[in-house]
Order: structure tokens, then sequence, then C-alpha cells
């Protein structure tokens, strides 16, 4: 693994033009960088599931995460993992979300390759 940055920050929510603050807070991955060499050997699936462990015992039911889209992006590996698409994007990536009280639970060792 080449890096892995968790965090939580504010959301903001857009209604009807207006932007408002919401009241929660979003928890997840905000960096994960696998070396190519390394890719499909379970580090990014084990980092996942690290980081979603530790915003369930923070009492969170969601984690929410970020990349860029495009040929040879992460896009496939956050869908097999069981992140929703949000229709949002962070500055130039898409935002997706993992319901934790369904997905990406530690003893469930699907084959995400």
């Amino acid at each position: 693994m080449t890096g892995l940055s968790a965090s939580s920050w504010p959301s903001s929510t857009s209604t009807g033009g207006a932007t408002a603050q919401a009241p929660d807070i979003r928890s997840g991955l905000w960096r994960l960088n696998i070396a190519v060499g390394e890719q499909g050997r379970g580090y990014g699936r084990f980092a996942a599931e690290s980081v979603a462990a530790q915003i369930r015992r923070r009492g969170s039911t969601r984690m929410t995460t970020t990349w860029h889209p495009g040929v040879g992006g992460p896009e496939s590996f956050y869908l097999r993992l069981g992140f929703q698409l949000t229709g949002e994007t962070s500055g130039d990536q898409t935002v997706g979300e993992l319901d934790l009280r369904i997905g990406l639970d530690p003893s469930d060792r699907r084959e995400t390759s």
C-alpha cells in the first residue's frame, strides 16, 4: 500500500438551488493508493474494512469516499465493495457511499478482483 487516509468532514447538500449545511458528518476514505504491482491481493479491501470498522465503532452507519473517474480508475473496485454512486461530485471526483448496515462486513470475504 502506498497510502491510506481516513477522514471525517461536514457535508453540505443542495436543495432547490440553495446549499444548506447538513447536521451530519461524513466519514470514510479520503485517499487509498495501492501500488499497481500489489493490486488484486486484498490490501484495498482490508484497508476499506478497517476504516469501516472504525466508523462503526464511532456509531456511524455510512462510509463515503471519492475517486477520479475514468479509464484505469478505482470506480469498479469501489462498486464491487458495495459503494453506490450518490450523484454528487467533489471537485472533479465522483462521490460514493456505502451503507454499513448492509455492506463491507469483515466476515464476508467475497473476491473483489
